[in-house]
């Protein structure tokens, strides 16, 4: 009569530890997933700031352009109507548009910067987004290999006890 107890008792630690391995895989699972989810997020954010980037660039060029274009347009101008661009008033024009040309270069720069960060601060994050997830992946196949382990220890314990001849 013990035997069929002691069969049984095995029979629930098997089940028990299929149930224990199934939950494993599926968290593992999930926990590759939210790892590549992330990783791919932080690549969709190292593009953004390369985007970024280049897009600041051009703007910078553009923007160089533009007042060199002005000042080109203001020395002839100036030439047009008989006055010297390079003395009193009308260098002090062209210097100022020079000035201020320069002012917006940096800030564009600057803007162009601060937009990258915030890319390059995401980027990051989602990289350890990912590797933390790597790690509960490793840490649910320690967890779920242990709790087996525990569950197999229990029920051949539980198989001995049962499984002894009473007398």
């Amino acid at each position: 009569m013990c035997l069929p107890v002691a069969t049984m008792a095995l029979a629930a630690s098997a089940v028990q530890m299929v149930g224990q391995a199934t939950s494993t895989v599926f968290a593992m699972q999930q926990a590759g997933y939210e790892a590549r989810a992330a990783n791919q997020n932080a690549r969709i954010e190292s593009e953004r700031a390369n985007d970024a980037r280049e897009r600041g660039q051009t703007e910078n060029l553009n923007y160089q352009r533009q007042v060199s274009q002005e000042m080109g347009t203001q020395q002839a101008s100036m030439a047009a109507n008989g006055v010297d661009p390079t003395f009193g008033s009308a260098a002090y024009v062209r210097g100022d548009t020079a000035m201020i040309g320069a002012e917006d270069v940096r800030t564009i720069s600057r803007n162009t910067f601060q937009e990258m960060r915030g890319f390059d601060i995401n980027a990051a994050s989602f990289r350890a987004e990912a590797k933390a997830a790597r790690r509960r992946k490793t840490g649910f196949l320690i967890q779920g290999g242990l709790a087996m382990a525990g569950t197999a220890l229990g029920a051949a314990q539980q198989y001995r006890k049962f499984s002894r001849p009473t007398g």
